[in-house]
């Protein structure tokens, strides 16, 4: 064995030895061997290329197929198909060096087809981040969808809101300041930063500044040029939403003033209140009263919040205060649906329309709603129903007439008989933003609705109307109320009906109400007028029954209802008589029971449903001025009773006379003059 290795090792030298000393065949040798690598394939060149993840990237060799990097060993990298997680599953594995040379598909075949979009998949990736961070306060689905529209289908169906949402709101928030968690910070914030506190063009001031002491604070933002144009603000309405204030700071609501100008809503004031209690709402107003000093307003809608009430009437003493027609209706409704009746009223046409007459209460003249609750309940004692309404009916003399106050409830003779002004304001807040939004998007979102009052401010100075005219409908239903309270006042028409024939403009609403589709959605504390009746607490102050005017007695013959006077001289129903459109557009007619039967069309020419002054249907007119081409207008909601007097035996002779309530049960009768002293008396207190 040893001279076999011995052999070997001499033969290996020998031929290095002949190969060293030969050069003109290691010239030959290396000529061959150049030759053999020229005809080798040359290795693929590798790119990279930005991954979607932060930091991360892509390897691909110009062939449509990417690659992950999955691991990497000894001086060689291992990769893994992008499509290795989809569903089938892409299983093909590829190495290459730390270089990037080497490139080696190991094991598999791609089951996809590759990807050609991917550049221009990559760029609009790009352009969304980078709109996020040019736009940094604007709502990230309005960017994806504005960057979108300017690239092909193909493309923009390969990058979903949902996937690149986290990234977009992270690349908003690179150049924002810290979230504040306290109403200090975040005036501190407001005060220190330009961009924040001032309006889209930087022209003025639109953050206010803090009111308030520590519990009771308030940020207030308001624009002194909208509110300037505005002109002489003579109403203003009040409410709150839940849904639009921030996440952080925590705050209790976001409380608004807007008023109305040729019909088109201004909001005046936007304020995060810490607290929903009284001294937070006068502090508020004190403040808005010193920024604006020449605010003085003839009329204030509000829902029935006492603590809000209570500090309108301290900051504004001259202004008439008006609770919301919808609100009181939507917490009758309510009340119905809790003791128990919403069964008997969907399948009772009687006692759908006793509901009905108890939401047109408030609808009644000042210092007759005892008088109407009292008709309402003798109505209910004819059609058998008194002992199913009993505590409906104890719930609207507790709660609503001497608890709010008769003053407050009434909205007889006004304009705006509801908040929608206000209710109409917050849609369009809650309209551009989500649920509890972002601080610096709540700040976006108030700057924006700034801008566009700003703006529609000049339109409307150049007589442009920057919205929609009231519906017809609408304008009807306003004629019809308008035509029936004149009469009522005049005592022309009784007061039953009167309720009845206003009632059916609150049919639909009661309906939506009783199904439970007009419930507040954004996630309204509890109102305390929820429930059966309660007993009210002395300390609460019910300022409205100071001063209640009851003048309504038969001496006020020419009484005109109130009417805001349009500065818009194109609306063409500024002017019409509300007998006038009812007779040539509301040709409806009511059946025994007080259902509406339209005579309308082909087959009810030539029929016209009385209507007018309550008297029956038939009977002249001593006013010569009411017959409008040779009829006479007469009711047309009820079977024709006598007209009602003061007493209310003789207006139902054959029904008994109501019982008389305990005298101790109403302290405060003693400010009322007398009708309305006689009608308390004259309430049934149903056992």
């Amino acid at each position: 064995m040893l001279w076999r290795s011995c052999l070997l090792l001499m033969c290996c030298w020998h031929i290095s030895w002949a190969t060293s000393t030969n050069p003109s065949r290691r010239e030959t040798e290396s000529q061959d061997s150049f030759g053999s690598e020229a005809q080798d394939p040359v290795d693929p060149v590798v790119s990279a290329v930005p991954g979607v993840r932060p930091g991360s990237l892509r390897y691909h060799i110009g062939d449509g197929f990417f690659f992950h990097r999955q691991r990497a060993s000894f001086g060689r990298v291992f990769l893994r198909c992008v499509l290795y997680r989809s569903d089938p599953s892409c299983s093909v594995r590829a190495v290459m060096n730390q270089d990037m040379s080497g490139f080696l598909v190991t094991s598999g075949e791609h089951n996809h087809a590759p990807d050609e979009l991917h550049q221009q998949v990559q760029d609009l990736r790009n352009n969304l981040l980078q709109a996020c961070r040019v736009r940094p306060n604007v709502r990230v689905d309005l960017i994806y969808h504005d960057v979108c529209r300017n690239v092909p289908r193909d493309v923009s169906s390969r990058i979903s809101l949902l996937s690149i949402r986290p990234s977009m709101i992270r690349t908003q928030s690179e150049n924002r300041p810290n979230i504040p968690y306290s109403f200090e910070d975040f005036d501190v914030e407001l005060r220190n930063n330009q961009d924040l506190r001032t309006t889209l063009d930087g022209e003025t001031d639109l953050y206010q500044g803090m009111a308030g002491a520590v519990g009771h604070r308030s940020l207030l933002f308001l624009s002194r040029r909208v509110a300037t144009g505005a002109g002489n603000i003579r109403y203003i309405f009040g409410d709150a939403t839940f849904y639009a204030r921030p996440n952080q700071p925590d705050s209790a609501q976001l409380y608004t003033l807007v008023t109305v100008r040729d019909n088109h809503i201004l909001p005046l004031a936007s304020a995060l209140m810490e607290s929903r209690s009284q001294m937070a709402y006068r502090d508020l107003l004190m403040f808005i009263r010193r920024i604006l000093p020449d605010l003085d307003p003839d009329f204030c809608m509000t829902d029935f919040e006492i603590a809000q009430q209570n500090a309108i009437l301290d900051v504004f003493p001259r202004a008439r205060l008006s609770g919301c027609l919808w609100h009181y209706s939507r917490a009758v409704c309510r009340n119905v649906r809790s003791l128990g009746l919403h069964a008997i009223v969907r399948d009772n046409q009687n006692a759908r329309r006793i509901v009905r007459l108890c939401l047109a209460i408030p609808l009644s003249p000042p210092g007759r709603l005892f008088e109407a609750l009292n008709a309402v309940v003798m109505e209910a004692r004819r059609l058998n129903l008194q002992e199913q309404f009993t505590d409906l009916f104890n719930y609207l003399r507790a709660t609503w007439i001497e608890g709010i106050g008769e003053r407050t409830l009434c909205v007889f003779g006004v304009r705006h008989r509801t908040n929608n002004v206000a209710e109409a304001h917050h849609r369009n807040i809650n309209s551009r933003v989500v649920r509890r939004p972002n601080v610096w998007r709540f700040i976006e979102m108030v700057r924006e609705i700034e801008d566009v009052a700003w703006r529609d401010l000049g339109r409307l100075e150049t007589g442009l109307a920057p919205s929609r005219a009231r519906r017809v409908s609408s304008l009807l239903s306003d004629a019809r109320i308008r035509s029936c309270s004149r009469q009522v006042h005049n005592r022309e028409m009784d007061i039953l009906h009167f309720l009845a024939s206003v009632s059916w403009h609150l049919d639909n609403t009661m309906l939506e109400m009783l199904r439970g589709r007009a419930d507040d959605e954004e996630g309204r504390p509890p109102s305390p007028l929820r429930g059966p009746p309660r007993a009210v607490s002395d300390d609460v102050r019910f300022s409205q029954e100071n001063g209640l005017d009851t003048q309504s007695n038969d001496n006020h013959t020419n009484f005109e209802v109130e009417e805001v006077i349009s500065h818009d001289t194109s609306n063409q129903y500024n002017n019409l008589d509300a007998s006038d459109m009812f007779e040539d557009l509301m040709e409806d007619s009511r059946d025994e029971i007080g259902r509406r039967t339209s005579r309308r069309g082909r087959r009810g020419r030539g029929h016209r449903a009385s209507r007018g002054s309550g008297r029956q249907r038939g009977e002249s007119s001593t006013d010569p001025g009411r017959s409008i081409r040779g009829r006479t207008r007469t009711s047309r909601s009820l079977p024709a009773l006598p007209t009602q007097s003061s007493n209310a035996s003789q207006a139902h002779p054959s029904l008994p006379p109501p019982l008389v309530v305990r005298p101790e049960q109403f302290s405060d009768s003693e400010d009322l003059d007398d009708n309305c002293s006689q009608e308390r008396r004259r309430w049934t207190e149903i056992q």
